[in-house]
């Protein structure tokens, strides 16, 4: 029964025999190859199917006869001797060929015959020892495996000798990974990576040239484009939400989470440039150091070709080739052909990378995301899309991105900007945006922008916007997008333009002016004596503190207006406008006199008539009193009011912004005017107020600054408030061309003051157009204006650093999870109240611009370099002698990748610092203003599997610094920005592009955490409490698994770490009942490597694994280790 074939049934004992060829049975066989559940065969030998003509040209048939004539040759047979019975499959690289030896026909009888076929075996074995006999010259027989004899007979090991190589390339190959493949230590297989789609696909060749077999999963990690991609832990998702179980295929996600768009959603843009391996440099791919080596790699690529088809050719006779499809030693000779069109291809790719990338121009990018233009080593135009709010963003979509330190990169333009990528992002390279530029709001100064000038910045690039009048002696062509409040008598549409977070408000500027009849009060003096007598002598007359020298009984009229206008004011008439009232107190100002007889005694009557001074004297200011130096008996001197100077009284209210003050009086002072606005308008955020005669001191008439003539009053009014402040939230926005409603201030008039018929009056006007104030009349509002001041510092992450003014700093905006790009917002500029950006020609104090916005998506890897730098910051306040700006907020940083943000370098979003008040003068500076407020730190959001951040990384979001001189109670530094990281994956995963296995330039590397968490089955399964997954897709029984690992230098190991296999990932399995929990298979990778099958296995619960069988002690550490598991899942049975 041992002659017994399973697959083919009964072999003669005597005759028939079996040689093992290296060959696939695909390639003898191809399509009549049999599949059963016994293994694949083939019967054509014994069905003698090649004697028919119509199958002679068949793949079978063909091999058949060069196996038969290669035999015939070496064994010295004649036709029809040797006979091919069976052919049944080895292994992948093997077939077993069951033949007949005939003998001729002889009358000796079977005794001879048997003789004969035993030393035809006997020769035949004697071959198989010998390299250099007629086997291994054959056509086909060179591919004898002599490890299986003859039958199993006499089975010796390989011999490799000069002549007869045993492997299928120059002993003396470099390419290690091509070696081991050969050597079938590692698979034939590829891994494609489909950068237009993102489409993986996975495929495994028995040989070299073999059929492409499509297979689960194969990864060597030497395609940067590819990244960690497949390797997460998140949901299988279904169009419910809810996770699903393995035997459920799901739709691929073409997203990744926290980006606002797809790289899918566009064209993709730049060169498509062939490399080496078969593949492309798709996109926006400058990296001379990959691009070295990928020409090395290609050059070698070629040396090999070219040391191939030498040593071909030299030893095509007797060389062993790993190909296949080479079924014969003629077909190699051909071949040789098919390797000088390869080397010609390989060329044309070394030619094309030679010339790729800055090979012919300077390494140097220019990204103008006002135009989306893209110009340099790449040209390209992108599109124009919007977040969720409509904020504006340029974006530019590549397949791949790959930028390296030697490229220049420029970032211009005003609106945000993105790059995506649907493969991986590499960069390694300095991305500044400048302050107000990408997003980025420009500093207070402006009320408004032109619309025509909305995609450019304020202050051209090589300005330093801070220094600008240094720079720029004064000349606007510097900044020309400035729109100052100089230009608000243009009819300009002003609203917020530094930025929702800047400490900006909507400005009213107001004059309220109260008026009357004017009256002059006419008062009297009169001199009498008793009848009979004649009066001589004189008086003296008394005025506020103010008296005359001795006047003559009988003084002219003309005279007594000279002396009472020299002597009852504190100058002279001419100098009543310009003296220093805060030393001296008010006179009674510029008289007219009127002489006439009074009496028989020789007395007079002085009419006196009051032309300047403010009201009704004696009630709005000191009386006149005069001192009788008159000589008689009975002599007397009386004052009389004649006429009283008419006057103001009563009481007033003021509505506005859909409020009521409660009534003040007809001459509230400015505090409490101011107060009160405050207390009863709610919408009100400051209000500051002038009044005339501030202080009372102004009756005679001849203030620049006094009441009127019949006590009215001008109170000028600087109001802020929210209401009507579009802030629009990126620069380029439309909302520019609205603005806010305008409401109109009235007034309730309780004012007394009436003559005749004409009652006091209160006037209202837009604008400080007549106002009291010179320096209030600098500017000139008719309309409310928004403007950001105060010298406070800007918000966006946290809140702005406080300023020096009664303006609140800016506030924060947007979410830690950037919901929309979002650029930063500008300072407020260095002045405590607008006017006093009219007061000089040149204002300084310009509050610092915004930080940019720029959003990075990969639907693979995101790399940040140990060379790059990322920075969005805010602009720092500028300086001042009297007052400095605010400084600006940073901006925005997004990362969003499907697999890892790993980042080495540099990413900032820090806010500007406040700027530095010069002077030392506490009053002066004081009242005028003071140091910036730091601007407030941007915000930085990463969406990945996992987030690692390198030992040369740096995060910077502080809020900007102010003057270590600012006031105690002034909180001037800037609130810090916010850093929000979604990692799926609790570890830190990444591609190790330095060590890879077998010759290979890539592994994965995970990092697992060190400290082990509360123990809670369901919630560390649910999603980030585990390692990494692979998803192999749905209901998919993988045959074999080959692995390699290793373990870095380690002082002592730390958790175990399992491969397994399961039903479905963790997130789906959690959800059921702890049997679920089992994993199917488990290799367990410690202080001993164990193996195990249908354990109860959990994150961070080694209780189960320590159960495990020991398979052998742990290996050496930084030495790899290949696990290969192999499947029956017919007997469900496997082996390790």
């Amino acid at each position: 029964t041992h002659a017994i074939d399973t697959l083919y049934g009964l072999a003669a004992l005597q005759w028939d025999y079996s040689v093992k060829l290296m060959y696939s049975i695909s390639i003898v066989g191809g399509d009549d190859v049999v599949d059963s559940d016994r293994g694949r065969y083939l019967n054509e030998g014994s069905l003698q199917s090649c004697t028919d003509p119509s199958q002679t040209d068949s793949t079978y048939c063909i091999f058949e006869t060069y196996l038969v004539d290669d035999m015939e040759r070496a064994l010295g047979l004649k036709s029809g001797q040797f006979i091919v019975l069976f052919v049944k499959q080895a292994d992948r690289h093997s077939v077993i060929v069951s033949f007949r030896l005939a003998p001729e026909m002889s009358l000796e009888g079977s005794g001879q015959d048997t003789a004969w076929v035993q030393s035809k075996v006997t020769e035949l074995i004697a071959q198989m020892y010998d390299s250099q006999s007629h086997l291994y010259s054959g056509n086909l027989t060179f591919k004898t495996d002599p490890t299986w004899g003859v039958s199993k007979l006499s089975k010796k090991p390989r011999k490799f000798s000069k002549l007869f190589l045993s492997r299928p390339i120059p002993p003396k190959t470099i390419d290690a990974y091509e070696r081991c493949k050969a050597t079938h230590r590692c698979p034939r297989a590829w891994g494609e990576y489909n950068q237009s789609s993102a489409h993986t696909h996975h495929t495994f060749q028995e040989y070299l040239n073999g059929k492409h077999v499509e297979v689960p999963l194969f990864l060597d990690f030497e395609d940067w484009r590819r990244g960690i991609r497949g390797w997460e832990q998140s949901c299988r998702g279904g169009e419910t939400g809810v996770c699903l179980p393995a035997s459920v295929s799901e739709k691929e996600p073409k997203i990744p989470a926290g980006a606002h768009w797809s790289p899918f959603e566009f064209d993709a843009l730049g060169p498509s440039v062939p490399t080496v391996g078969k593949l492309w440099n798709n996109g926006l791919v400058l990296n001379k150091i990959v691009l070295d080596l990928d020409i090395k790699d290609q050059l070698d690529l070629i040396e090999k070709y070219e040391s191939l088809v030498a040593w071909m050719d030299q030893e095509f006779q007797h060389g062993v080739t790993g190909d296949a499809m080479l079924r014969s030693r003629e077909q190699i000779r051909e071949n040789i052909t098919n390797y000088t069109e390869t080397i010609s291809a390989e060329k044309y790719v070394l030619a094309a990378l030679v010339q790729s990338q800055c090979s012919n121009v300077q390494c140097n990018l220019l990204f103008n995301t006002s135009d989306a233009s893209l110009s340099g080593a790449v040209n390209a135009t992108g599109v124009i899309t919007t977040t969720p709010d409509g904020t504006e963003v340029a974006l530019w979509a590549f397949d791949s991105i790959n930028i390296d330190e030697h490229v220049n990169i420029t970032l211009t333009g005003q609106r945000a900007m993105a790059l995506v990528s649907r493969s991986s992002v590499r960069i390694n390279t300095t991305l500044n945006a400048l302050p107000g530029t990408l997003g980025g709001f420009p500093g207070g100064l402006s009320v408004a922008r032109r619309p025509n000038e909305r995609f450019v910045r304020v202050c051209k690039e090589q300005v330093d916007s801070r220094q600008f009048l240094d720079t720029c002696k004064g000349k606007s062509t510097c900044c020309p997008g400035d729109q100052p409040i100089s230009e608000l008598k243009k009819d300009i549409k002003s609203n917020n333009v530094n930025g929702p977070g800047s400490p900006s408000s909507r400005v009213y500027l107001m004059t309220i002016q109260t008026s009357a009849p004017i009256v002059n009060e006419i008062q009297s003096i009169t001199t009498r004596a008793d009848r009979g007598q004649t009066l001589s002598g004189g008086m003296r007359l008394h005025f506020n503190g103010y008296s005359t020298p001795l006047l003559s009984h009988d003084i002219t009229a003309s005279d007594l207006k000279r002396k009472m206008e020299d002597s009852l004011n504190p100058a002279k008439r001419n100098q009543l406008t310009s003296f220093d009232r805060t030393e001296s107190a008010a006179g009674l100002g510029v008289v007219d006199v009127t002489r006439e007889s009074f009496g028989s005694s020789g007395g007079y009557r002085w009419n006196i008539t009051f032309v300047s001074a403010v009201g009704n004297i004696g009630v709005d200011s000191s009386r006149l009193n005069v001192t009788n130096y008159l000589v008689s008996k009975g002599a007397r001197v009386d004052v009389e009011t004649v006429r009283h100077g008419n006057s103001i009284g009563g009481k007033f209210a003021l509505h506005f912004l859909g409020n009521q003050t409660r009534f003040m009086k007809h001459d509230v002072m400015a505090s409490d005017l101011g107060e009160i606005l405050l207390q009863d308008i709610a919408p009100l955020s400051t209000a500051h107020v002038l009044r005339s005669d501030p202080t009372g001191n102004c009756n005679d008439g001849h203030c620049a600054n006094g009441a009127g003539r019949s006590g009215g009053y001008t109170w000028t009014l600087t109001l802020t408030t929210p209401l009507g402040n579009i802030s629009p939230f990126s620069p380029t926005s439309m909302e520019f061309d609205d603005e806010g409603v305008v409401t109109n201030m009235t007034a309730l008039n309780q004012l007394t003051g009436c003559v005749d018929t004409q009652c006091p009056t209160i006037q209202i006007d837009m604008g400080h157009s007549r106002s009291h104030s010179r320096e209030m009349r600098s500017i000139d509002g008719k309309k409310p204006f928004s403007l950001a001041f105060g010298g406070a510092g800007a918000g966006y992450g946290g809140e702005g650093g406080d300023g020096f003014g009664d303006i609140p700093s800016g506030k924060s905006y947007n979410d830690e999870r950037i919901s929309n790009l979002h650029g930063g917002s500008g300072g407020g500029v260095g002045v405590k109240q607008p006017f006093q950006l009219g007061v000089f020609k040149d204002p300084r104090g310009r509050g610092g611009s915004g930080g940019g916005a720029i959003e990075i998506v990969a639907i693979n890897d995101i790399i940040i370099g140990s060379n790059a730098s990322i920075s969005c910051d805010g602009e720092s306040g500028a300086n001042g002698y009297m007052s400095a700006g605010g400084g600006g907020s940073g901006g925005t940083v997004l990362l969003a990748a499907g697999g890892v943000v790993q980042i080495d370098g540099k990413i900032s979003a820090i806010g500007g610092a406040g700027g530095h008040k010069k002077a030392d003068i506490p009053k002066k500076a004081g009242s005028f203003g003071g140091h910036g407020g730091g601007g407030a730190g941007g915000r930085m959001a990463f969406f990945s599997q996992s987030v690692v951040l390198g030992s040369t990384s740096m995060i910077s979001l502080d809020g900007g610094n102010c003057s270590l001189t600012a006031k105690a109670s002034q909180n001037c530094t800037g609130g810090d920005g916010t850093l929000f990281v979604a990692s799926d994956l609790d570890t830190e995963l990444t591609v190790d592009r330095n060590i890879g296995a077998e010759g290979t330039r890539g592994s994965l590397y995970l990092r697992p955490r060190m400290k082990r968490p509360p123990f809670n089955p369901r919630k560390l399964l649910s999603s980030t409490e585990s390692g990494p997954e692979y998803d192999l897709g749905a209901s998919v029984r993988p045959s074999r698994v080959s692995f390699y690992f290793r373990v870095e230098n380690s002082s002592k190991l730390g958790w175990d770490a399992t491969f397994e296999l399961r039903e479905s990932r963790w997130s789906y399995l959690s959800s059921k009942d702890s049997v679920y929990y089992t994993a199917m298979i488990g290799i367990v990778i410690g202080k001993q490597i164990r193996h195990g099958v249908n354990y109860i296995g959990v994150p961070f619960d080694d209780e189960h694994i320590k159960q495990l069988k020991t398979i052998k002690p742990f290996a050496q550490t930084t030495a790899w280790t290949k696990v290969d598991i192999r499947f029956n899942w017919k007997d469900r049975t496997h082996d390790v």
